[in-house]
C-alpha cells in the first residue's frame, strides 16, 4: 500500500445469512492512524 500512501487499513466484512459476501474497506493516507472503537463500529454498521 506503501506506493499509494495508504498507512492504515480498516476492514469489516459484510455478511447475509452467516455468509461473508464482501468487505467495506476503509484506508488512511498520511500518519499511521488508530482506528478508535467508534470507527470501527462505524465500519460494522
Amino acid at each position: 500500500m506503501t506506493p499509494l500512501g495508504i498507512s492504515s487499513m480498516l476492514d469489516a466484512p459484510i455478511r447475509l445469512k452467516g455468509q461473508t459476501v464482501g468487505v467495506v474497506c476503509l484506508e488512511h493516507v498520511g500518519d499511521s492512524r488508530y482506528w478508535t472503537p467508534e470507527d470501527q463500529n462505524f465500519a460494522r454498521s
